[in-house]
């Protein structure tokens, strides 16, 4: 049996049972307590990360496994194309790839967006950031692929109302299992030079 974790912040307690998948979270309120129960699905550690098959930036048959070969994979998620955190975060993981490349480790994008979308973006960070991304950005603006992954927000949505996701990150082994998983909400921006450090840890 898998056991749950714990973590504690000024917002509450969160409780993550990975027998059921599922997150609970007290909050404490001196008028109230609050418990919400969000079913997370997904995959989680030592289960096979899904085949990502589909449409990126570079390709319009993109197809994860054969992406990866027999290469650690980093997959994260990025709320929304063109937002300030977002732009940050894809030129600070755009500047490791040399790094990553010498630990034989290959890096994905993902988000809501289209191709298009992708494309136009890219270039914003280059004039951000000065770095310019090399790596896939998947594309899933129907949302199949996050529901299947279980990292929409329903507290979070984009203009036309629609859920983005979670900045959710999977460190995947050569064998396509999941090593490590973290998830930031929207509005916290992730520490890629971290990020590099779990691989190593992984």
């Amino acid at each position: 049996m898998r056991s749950p974790w714990i973590s504690i912040d000024f917002l509450g307690i969160t409780f993550f049972n990975k027998t059921s998948s599922t997150v609970e979270t007290l909050t404490i309120d001196k008028r109230k307590e609050e418990r919400v129960i969000v079913d997370m699905g997904g995959p989680t550690i030592n289960d096979a990360f899904p085949n990502l098959q589909g449409e990126t930036q570079i390709s319009k048959d993109f197809d994860l496994y054969e992406y990866l070969g027999d290469s650690w994979g980093i997959i994260f998620m990025h709320p929304g194309d063109f937002t300030p955190v977002c732009t940050t975060e894809l030129g600070a993981a755009a500047s490791l790839e040399p790094e990553f490349d010498k630990r034989n480790v290959k890096v994905c994008g993902f988000s809501c967006n289209d191709s298009s979308s992708h494309l136009e973006w890219i270039n914003d960070i280059k004039v951000a950031t000065g770095f310019q991304v090399n790596f896939p950005l998947f594309c899933d603006p129907d949302r199949a692929h996050a529901t299947n992954l279980g990292i929409l927000d329903e507290t979070n949505k984009d203009a036309k109302g629609l859920p983005m996701t979670v900045r959710s990150v999977y460190i995947v082994k050569p064998n396509k299992q999941v090593a490590l998983m973290m998830t930031y909400p929207a509005s916290s921006g992730r520490n890629f030079d971290e990020v590099s450090f779990k691989v190593i840890a992984s």
